[in-house]
């Protein structure tokens, strides 16, 4: 009897997930897309001051990071905080991630600081500071590379799972760009592409680290490092 309602179990989670999977992803891109073309020009043209900058952090904390435990807890029916590996290797993934963001110093940033022949001047607002480096990371890794890497892999394999996932990650960043109005094609295919390689890079030092941890260190420097 046991046997025969387990094997159901795992029909039922074979047939169902993929399909769950599907609308949780429609729910990131529906609410990407949302955020992009009118939470943000809104709050952009409303002049609400500093409370402005975390609209966005908020927005994603609750239509990315909410449906992301969701599905964990209860799709999965497993604890969100390990399943997302934020409490396992901690010390790991704070030094791999340390090592890698002073490699991007090293060359992103310095190149420019020599070729210049000055520091460099961060000269973000609070907006850009809380929400390109102090939240950028955790808000995005968590449900791209947390979860959507994580399922992908256990159902493809590692380098199939890379690769789908950075395409999406890609994508996701689509929207934000066509609601500024800008030509995707040929003026962005490099910034496209660099995406695409960091969110590769990101899924293997993922791998590499067994952390989130490395990964959302990682993507804040970056991103903070794109600033000059």
């Amino acid at each position: 009897m046991n046997k025969t309602k387990e094997k159901a179990g795992i029909i039922k989670g074979i047939s169902w997930e993929p399909v769950i999977f599907v609308g949780y992803l429609a729910i990131l891109f529906g609410a990407a897309s949302i955020r992009d073309f009118f939470v943000i020009p809104f709050v952009t043209h409303s002049h609400v001051g500093i409370a402005a900058a975390f609209v966005e952090p908020l927005y994603k904390l609750l239509f990315w990071i909410v449906p992301t435990f969701l599905y964990i807890k209860y799709v999965l029916n497993a604890n969100p905080l390990t399943y997302l590996k934020l409490t396992v290797n901690v010390r790991k993934g704070i030094s791999w991630g340390g090592v890698v963001a002073v490699l991007l110093f090293l060359l992103l940033v310095l190149p420019t600081m020599l070729l210049h022949r000055q520091l460099p001047h961060f000269a973000l607002s609070f907006d850009d500071w809380l929400n390109k480096f102090l939240f950028v990371g955790i808000l995005e890794e968590i449900p791209f590379r947390g979860l959507v890497f994580q399922r992908l892999q256990s159902w493809l394999g590692f380098w199939q799972a890379t690769l789908l996932s950075s395409l999406l990650f890609t994508a996701i960043h689509i929207p934000l760009w066509l609601s500024k109005g800008d030509v995707l094609i040929p003026n962005d295919v490099l910034p496209l592409l660099t995406i695409f390689l960091l969110a590769v890079g990101l899924c293997y030092l993922f791998k590499r680290t067994g952390s989130l941890w490395s990964c959302i260190l990682v993507h804040s420097f970056y991103d903070l490092s794109t600033f000059r």
